[in-house]
């Protein structure tokens, strides 16, 4: 068989019983859903085998993978990232067409393999068509490329060089953009 992941919700304790198991309930079946769609837009997420409501759970596919976050720290030229972010940004794009707001693209949330990204978890996600969640979602990504990891105690340490990312990032911000349509860019006031 294949190899799987199995995202369960855990039960809050400081909510109530009910109100719990109705939350954990609605999120549950809401992310499958979700990954799903996100799919049938060509958008490379974890296929989804199996949902148990009972149980508050997803089991999807494993995904063997690098997280965007340590691509970029471990490539030295970080030019070779370019078409890399561009097929990002037409992703992202391809998920504000459809009306998906990921809610939570940054760094840990996509992973790349040798076919390109991949994104996951999206327990934050919603289905919108407001330009303003659209626009968090670019906020999201922008402020994850541009956050120290915690990790970073000194320039001697070898991530450190993630902090020289900051203005090549930014201007890679410049790539995602062209990728939304005209009509993401059309506002009334």
């Amino acid at each position: 068989g294949n190899d799987v992941v199995i995202k369960h919700r855990l039960k809050k304790s400081y909510r109530n019983d009910k109100l719990d198991d109705k939350l954990r309930l609605e999120r549950t079946k809401k992310e499958a859903k979700l990954l799903s769609d996100s799919r049938k837009l060509g958008v490379r997420t974890p296929y989804v085998y199996s949902i148990d409501l009972e149980d508050k759970s997803i089991v999807e596919e494993k995904i063997n993978a690098t997280k965007l976050h340590d691509i970029i720290v471990d490539t030295d030229d970080k030019n070779d990232l370019v078409d890399l972010f561009a097929s990002i940004g037409e992703n992202v794009s391809k998920l504000h067409e459809g009306e998906i707001i990921h809610g939570d693209v940054t760094t840990e949330n996509i992973l790349v393999d040798q076919s390109g990204p991949i994104f996951i978890d999206f327990g934050l996600g919603r289905y919108s068509n407001l330009i303003e969640d659209k626009g968090t979602d670019l906020l999201v990504f922008k402020k994850s490329l541009t956050t120290k990891p915690p990790t970073i105690t000194n320039a001697t340490n070898p991530k450190y060089k993630f902090t020289l990312l900051y203005p090549f990032c930014l201007s890679v911000g410049l790539i995602l953009y062209p990728m939304w349509p005209p009509s993401f860019f059309k506002f009334s006031f």
